[in-house]
């Protein structure tokens, strides 16, 4: 990963550039996929988001209340630098609480995990990165950035 607050920026703009043709209906959150459409892809995508992020960025998962929506998700750095690539599911002007971190265990196979299909939804979003990455390759600088590609 790229030690600097610029590498983190241009990797964060790559990373959701891509996330945009990979986000669907079958990736977002059961109770948010009647709703989901492309005109707002990140809509329901934050737990598959975040676990995608820590794949390629490394750091902690942040689970935060964010109030009068519920649960969310997103990232912090090693560098301690928050990132969050579906903080746009949320009207202008949202405040996000600080959050926890918490273990890829709870977001993957926790109860309500399990009931939300988390994992399948993940593996499904990852395929569907990896093949994009495939099909249009990044800028080298942007590579070595990320852990994998």
């Amino acid at each position: 990963m790229g030690g600097g607050t610029a590498d983190n920026f241009i990797a964060d703009y790559w990373i959701k550039k891509t996330l945009r043709w990979c986000w669907s209906r079958e990736t977002a959150s059961p109770g948010c996929q009647a709703a989901w459409t492309p005109d707002a892809p990140s809509f329901g995508q934050c737990a598959v988001t975040a676990l995608l992020v820590q794949d390629l960025l490394g750091g902690e998962l942040i689970r935060t209340e964010v109030p009068g929506f519920g649960s969310h998700y997103c990232n912090r750095l090693d560098s301690g630098l928050p990132v969050d690539l579906t903080f746009d599911q949320f009207p202008a002007g949202t405040l996000f609480p600080a959050g926890e971190p918490v273990g890829r265990d709870r977001v993957l196979k926790s109860e309500r995990a399990v009931q939300a299909r988390t994992a399948e939804r993940y593996e499904r979003l990852k395929a569907a990165f990896e093949a994009h990455c495939r099909d249009w390759p990044w800028p080298e600088h942007v590579r070595g950035c990320v852990r994998s590609v």
